[in-house]
């Protein structure tokens, strides 16, 4: 599927999920960023981000380099800054973002959120894991300042880990290394039966 530039929707500030607008002709949707569907309030920046590949260096021997193998792409980071500085932005974050993005009372409720903003969907990020949430204290009348972490997922069609069963959603790991075998020692010898 292509990727559309400059549809009507961007022009009014509403792209879709994966459309990656130019900022010069639609500053609105380089503006708005979401997170589960909700805008993140107040005035917001992203962190640096881009993918990163997962890759092991062989050792070197005497004047050869080492083999280089690649393990696939790591699973990336970003930190989305935001100043709130009005009622309403601050009453979006206390009642809708902030229940959303982590509920503390269920912590095990967390679940990956849809995330959305053009830098995001240009590598393909459209979902999400709130790892934390840091505030500062707001000074001498200032914004306050709130940080949210986010584990960056990428939705994959021909992803080689077998499909989760039932409405489940989890982030898949990889064992590098393979399964571990345990050396059979002492423990395994049979054992003399006790009356």
């Amino acid at each position: 599927m292509a990727t559309m530039l400059d549809e009507e929707d961007e022009l009014l500030g509403r792209p879709t999920k994966t459309s990656i607008p130019y900022w010069r002709d639609n500053y609105r949707a380089w503006q708005k960023k979401t997170i589960a569907g909700i805008n993140v309030p107040g005035n917001c920046k992203l962190g640096p981000i881009g993918p990163e590949l997962n890759v092991q260096e062989g050792p070197a021997s005497g004047k050869d380099g080492g083999k280089i193998l690649l393990r696939g792409l790591k699973f990336k980071t970003c930190t989305l800054t935001t100043e709130i500085d009005t009622r309403a932005d601050w009453s979006i974050f206390v009642n809708q973002l902030a229940p959303k993005i982590i509920p503390v009372t269920q912590p095990q409720a967390r679940d990956i959120v849809d995330i959305y903003h053009p830098l995001l969907a240009l590598w393909k990020y459209t979902k999400g894991l709130v790892k934390q949430v840091d505030c500062e204290e707001p000074r001498n009348g200032g914004p306050l300042i709130v940080k949210i972490l986010l584990l960056l997922v990428v939705e994959r069609e021909n992803a080689t880990h077998a499909p989760v069963a039932g409405n489940v959603k989890r982030v898949e790991s990889i064992p590098i290394a393979g399964d571990a075998n345990r050396i059979k020692d002492v423990r395994d010898r049979s054992r003399p039966a006790q009356p």
